[in-house]
């Protein structure tokens, strides 16, 4: 996030150096957002991101969902995490407190 915000103010023309503390203050000024560590991808999620078993689900899924008539405004995700690809270790990230 540093890096970014270094790059945009340098194309601006603003030489001086973010502080040591900025990305911290940057979050506590915008309130809709947080920031925490990431959680790591465990072994099961790892192992579902083989294509297949990917395509298998998601086949099944869409059979299913039109069997049973279900409109795509009904379908939620209740797993938060999601599939997190090509994360397997936690990081420190700022994200939508929403």
């Amino acid at each position: 996030m540093r890096e970014i915000f270094e790059h945009l103010l340098r194309n601006k023309g603003d030489q001086y150096p973010l502080g040591e503390h900025f990305i911290t203050r940057f979050v506590r000024h915008h309130p809709q957002l947080k920031s925490g560590h990431s959680h790591t991808l465990d072994a099961k999620r790892m192992s579902a991101l083989d294509p297949s078993i990917m395509e298998e689900f998601f086949t099944e899924f869409v059979q299913l969902k039109s069997e049973y008539n279900v409109a795509d405004q009904d379908v939620y995700n209740m797993d938060e995490t999601g599939f997190q690809m090509g994360q397997s270790y936690s990081e420190y990230v700022i994200f939508n407190s929403t």
